[in-house]
């Protein structure tokens, strides 16, 4: 390498971040020291700032901004099945997408919802980072969810878990080649419990959210539908009998003969006794 030593240079351009130096003759890749700061040459008569580790490239969890990894990803469970179901209600089909989180998230989410003072004034509770550690619980086992929801013309799912508080998770639906995930979008915790009608009543009232054909299913009921389909054959269990004619689905309108199952106003699931059968042939 070239020894160092001082010179002069001038800058190329406004903001390019190139410079030009006074002497030439020096071969591509030389680095010189000007006012303190090391420069590695890119081109003939032209010079860039270099890092102290060397040119920056990018991670493979995202582009370093400061942050390390900045974006690191964390792939969590594949969608459970009363969670695909009741998305097919509303025209989604998200079976075998994955719940992603990401480190963008968790900033957005300290960012936007980890001041105590703001949050008082919104009548919720500042997010810590001990909270949105504890993210996985809410996606694993919330009391119920939400679909049909857009924002921005994007599909949304909500996952709502209560304790004494109500925690708010906001997925948005990715359906690219090689992502189709649940990527958290937003979370916030409200200081009582959630119920279906308060949170429709917020996105509502938020202006920026389409609820027009919002959808919900109780993650209890849905997931002991699902395990009674598998014991029950007789009809004696009202969530899993074949539907009488006053039975209307979520979406409204009618039962369609492609279903097999499906969510009712009520938010129970329903089974055809012909898929029972099926699943009972599965065990």
């Amino acid at each position: 390498m070239t020894a160092l030593k001082e010179t002069k240079a001038k800058p190329l351009c406004g903001g390019c971040g190139l410079f030009a130096m006074e002497k030439a003759g020096f071969p591509v890749g030389t680095i010189r020291v000007w006012k303190g700061k090391k420069y590695i040459k890119v081109a003939p008569g032209k010079w860039k700032p270099q890092s102290e580790g060397g040119t920056q490239k990018k991670s493979g969890g995202g582009e370093n901004n400061g942050h390390g990894n900045s974006n690191k990803s964390r792939f969590l469970n594949h969608v459970d099945g009363w969670l695909v179901e009741l998305a097919k209600q509303t025209g989604l089909d998200i079976a075998g997408y994955r719940h992603k989180v990401t480190e963008d998230f968790k900033r957005h989410v300290e960012k936007r919802h980890g001041n105590p003072s703001t949050e008082t004034k919104r009548g919720q509770i500042a997010v810590t980072r001990e909270d949105l550690d504890k993210i996985e619980s809410i996606i694993n086992t919330p009391d119920f969810a939400v679909a049909g929801i857009k924002r921005n013309g994007r599909d949304r799912i909500i996952l709502v878990k209560n304790t004494e508080h109500g925690s708010v998770l906001v997925e948005e639906i990715l359906d690219g080649k090689r992502n189709k995930t649940l990527n958290a979008k937003t979370f916030w915790i409200t200081k009582n419990p959630v119920s279906v009608d308060s949170l429709k009543k917020r996105l509502e009232i938020s202006g920026i959210y389409d609820v027009s054909k919002m959808r919900a299913a109780s993650r209890a009921d849905a997931v002991s539908a699902l395990s009674s389909a598998k014991t029950t054959e007789d009809g004696r269990n009202p969530t899993v009998n074949s539907p009488s004619d006053s039975t209307v689905p979520q979406s409204g309108g009618s039962v369609k003969k492609s279903w097999w199952c499906w969510f009712d106003q009520d938010g129970r699931l329903w089974f055809r006794k012909s898929a029972l059968k099926a699943l009972k042939g599965r065990e």
